[in-house]
């Protein structure tokens, strides 16, 4: 949730490292969030 966003922030690193030790090279975030059927645009 948007509201979730300054918390995430504030663990940045914790998060990074939380996500990268499961084996995944980068680590983004979507600012503009999910969108059913965007595909193209």
């Amino acid at each position: 949730p948007l509201g979730d966003l300054a918390e995430v922030l504030a663990q940045r690193e914790a998060v990074v490292q939380a996500v990268k030790a499961q084996g995944y090279r980068y680590v983004t975030l979507d600012l503009e969030g999910f969108r059913s059927g965007n595909l193209n645009g």
